[in-house]
């Protein structure tokens, strides 16, 4: 297979996508592509059909494909047959070996240079090789996509199985066979008779907002910000810092940190700090740090408030701002929670503690079968485009 070297310039050429316009139609059946594939439908396209749109603002470098005439927003480029006179979907499989999620600075907004990537070196077989090749890797990544979406569906089953089990243990408790009582809000239908039901605050020592000062990324007192919370727990690795910080706002282990302000999807998150701080460990004004008293065990009020029935409930009751959620500790601290006796908590906890490792193993095996398929995906469109696989693409 001889295949000559040029540059990407001299192939193809990137146009820039348009503003969405109103619907002129009442029938509106084209669809809308941005950066991050596509995301809206409209009254007529701006392409030709099919067409490669690229990411060029946001999820910059992502590469999509439409068979039909679509609408490429502003945030995009994209390629139609009037664009090129390769074979377009070789043209597809060859930019999703240049690397183009890598971008530049085209602005104040990180983003895809086009001049950049018209150079970038390529090597270009014939148009009849180019359609062998793009047969080629649509057939053998289809059986890798198939694959890929099934190790998904099977994350998002454990994600979703791991859930149910924390939710039923923190609402029912262990015992199947146990007397069930109404609890008298929606949200929680029965609980074990035996069981309290009691305003959230109950269980709180106190509650505190955290610094408002500027964070930097040096200093000797590390800060917490929303992306700590990770799971029910804290990770410090995107900690920022500040020089100093009032003794009384300094961390300890057991303190839980409660998320009063984010986007609707993010706010009430709750991370436990189960560790010693290595280092003096403050958090932000937009966390509430919450301790404990005698009536609960802090592993097992983290795991009710990041629960998925109850994260709804606290979530219907944050007051909606532009573009993000507030709930505050005196309105949080009012929603009402299950209550089992501090020995039934302890073995709820101890429970889960058992299954945890148990999911998180399988959870790090899908994980790793899905990251060798994707490398294997890439792998075979670079060999395919570059000639690597001569006998196998010809033979296709």
């Amino acid at each position: 297979m001889k295949i000559a070297q040029t540059r990407l310039k001299y192939l193809c050429r990137l146009v820039y996508g348009d503003a969405l316009r109103p619907e002129q139609d009442t029938v509106s059946e084209v669809e809308v592509f941005g950066s991050n594939g596509q995301f809206a439908i409209t009254d007529r396209p701006n392409t030709l059909g099919p067409t490669i749109i690229i990411g060029r603002k946001g999820s910059y470098g992502k590469v999509n494909w439409s068979p039909r005439p679509c609408f490429a927003s502003d945030t995009t480029f994209y390629i139609d047959s009037s664009q090129t006179s390769q074979y377009l979907r070789w043209i597809f499989w060859l930019l999703q070996t240049l690397r183009l999620d890598e971008g530049s600075n085209e602005t104040a907004v990180p983003g895809l240079n086009r001049e950049a990537v018209y150079e970038k070196s390529v090597h270009v077989p014939s148009v009849s090789v180019q359609r062998r090749i793009a047969d080629y890797l649509d057939t053998e990544t289809a059986q890798i996509d198939a694959l890929i979406a099934e190790k998904e569906r099977m994350l998002a089953l454990l994600t979703e199985k791991r859930a149910a089990l924390v939710s039923r243990a923190v609402t029912r408790g262990l015992d199947p066979t146990v007397p069930l009582k109404p609890s008298g809000l929606e949200w929680l239908g029965e609980i074990p008779a035996h069981w309290k039901v009691m305003q959230l605050k109950r269980t709180w020592l106190s509650a505190e907002y955290g610094i408002s000062e500027n964070i930097r990324g040096e200093g000797s007192v590390k800060v917490l910000r929303m992306s700590c919370i990770i799971d029910g727990r804290i990770d410090i690795s995107n900690a920022g810092a500040v020089e100093e910080v009032d003794s009384h706002l300094l961390l300890e282990l057991g303190d839980l940190l409660f998320n009063r302000t984010n986007s609707l999807d993010q706010v009430a998150k709750v991370g436990l700090l189960d560790y010693e701080p290595e280092f003096p460990t403050s958090f932000a004004s937009y966390l509430v740090r919450i301790r404990v008293n005698e009536l609960v065990l802090q592993d097992y009020l983290v795991a009710l408030m990041n629960s998925h029935h109850f994260l709804s409930y606290a979530r219907s009751n944050a007051i909606p701002a532009i573009g993000q959620a507030n709930l505050n500790p005196t309105r949080y601290g009012e929603l009402l929670i299950p209550l089992p006796p501090r020995k039934e908590q302890d073995a709820i906890v101890a429970n889960l503690s058992d299954e945890r490792p148990r999911s998180a193993k399988l959870e790090l095996e899908l994980r790793h079968s899905l990251s060798l398929l994707k490398e294997r995906r890439s792998a075979l469109i670079t060999a395919a485009v570059t000639g690597q696989l001569e006998r196998a693409v010809m033979a296709a």
